[in-house]
């Protein structure tokens, strides 16, 4: 069935420079950030510290993660609740076999995952917040659930480490932590809407059209997405591009990570270069949306690879994680860029993000493939150097 809405646009003339509006944005968020806020991020800083957690990150990739933490629970605690302990087993038993291509058989493990997500975690979309109190039990449930449906693996990972520093605080001091964190939240993402509803518009109509077959596919979560979860992939980029923009920097080697769908017909008449886990462009067709990114940012410090899915992308065959004079750019759609820059800092890859204007491959939105694009402004202005955009601005 052919996709008659897209579920965003950024690039149309009826649109305002997006890169624009959504630094703004994050500026004042930034800006406005209260005082109990402050004081979770700070005592959190220094939990993960004390407790050898990680090594240490910045009060902006903290921030994504409380925002992260309240929008999950308001879209997904109720269902989280609601089920049982061996489902989950049965379903991350499932993903991990995926992962893993048990058998050659991935298609296979997909279409099974689907049926048994839709039997057992069923989203029941309810105003979870209102219905389910919070607890370190339903935190963990809500965790378990979120690794469950395969699509928020990273979002588990970095959640777990707060249920942890939750544990060490008084039940009355958790209660209030939350209820500062879901009021700020809620305080973001009504910004949010101001601003960035604009891009987002034909997302409800995306999601009505489609809810009916939905049902047993493996990628409905993805799919799925509310609104919120688009606005907290949008301003999470922004913040992440500007806490990885220094060590980005510094690499010597950059590597844009290019998905398949940016080809015509996404890439069914390709010829680029197949090598481990990923293809090089052979310039076949100009035409081609990656031809022209080849063409242009190809050179002795930047290379360009075709990405075929984002589970083939983070991995030692794409990205050497041994090495810490690479960088990466990745390319990719609006609900999977958190997820996306959390994974590369695990490998310890500073990365940058540019949008996809729009979704549009075959697999998860459009069963033609439809050719995506970027703005290249924004591409270029990422592979500037803070040094060069100080020198371009101090010059106009």
């Amino acid at each position: 069935m052919k996709t008659q809405y897209p579920t965003y646009i950024l690039n149309s003339e009826s649109r305002m420079d997006y890169y624009d509006e959504v630094a703004k944005l994050t500026n004042k968020i930034q800006q406005n950030i209260p005082s109990e806020i402050n004081n979770i991020l700070y005592n959190y800083n220094l939990f993960v510290n004390s407790q050898k957690i990680e090594s240490p990150r910045n009060k902006d990739e903290y921030l994504i993660e409380i925002l992260t933490l309240y929008i999950l629970w308001k879209q997904y605690a109720y269902s989280a609740k609601r089920v049982n302990y061996i489902s989950f087993l049965l379903l991350n038993l499932l993903f991990q076999l995926r992962q893993k291509n048990f058998l050659n058989s991935k298609n296979t493990i997909d279409a099974v995952r689907g049926k048994a997500m839709s039997i057992l975690l069923p989203n029941y979309n309810s105003n979870a917040v209102q219905m389910t109190s919070v607890t370190m039990q339903s935190l963990k449930k809500l965790i378990m659930w979120l690794s469950a449906t395969g699509e928020y693996t990273s979002e588990a990972k970095r959640l777990t480490h707060w249920v942890r520093y939750f544990k060490t605080l008084k039940k009355d001091t958790f209660q209030a932590y939350f209820s500062g964190i879901s009021e700020f939240s809620e305080w973001c993402f009504s910004e949010c809407e101001k601003k960035l509803a604009i891009y987002t518009g034909n997302l409800n109509n995306f999601l009505n059209s489609h809810s009916s077959g939905e049902k047993w596919r493996e990628d409905k979560f993805q799919r799925g997405k509310q609104k919120d979860e688009y606005y907290l992939n949008m301003i999470g980029a922004e913040l992440m591009n500007r806490a990885y923009k220094k060590d980005f920097d510094a690499a010597k080697k950059k590597i844009i990570l290019a998905p398949g769908c940016m080809r015509p017909h996404n890439g069914k008449l390709c010829k680029a270069k197949k090598t481990q886990g990923y293809l090089m462009c052979s310039g076949c067709n100009i035409n081609c949306n990656i031809f022209h990114l080849n063409n242009r940012f190809t050179n002795a410090t930047t290379e360009v690879r075709i990405m075929l899915h984002e589970s083939s992308t983070f991995n030692k065959k794409v990205l050497d994680n041994s090495s810490a004079t690479e960088a990466i750019v990745g390319i990719a759609c609006v609900p999977c860029l958190i997820s996306g820059g959390w994974k590369a800092r695990d490998m310890n890859k500073p990365a940058q993000c540019v949008l996809l204007n729009y979704s549009g491959c075959k697999k998860h939105w459009d069963s033609q493939g439809i050719m995506t694009s970027i703005n290249t402004g924004q591409l270029i202005n990422i592979l500037k150097s803070e040094h060069e955009h100080h020198m371009v601005l101090a010059s106009s």
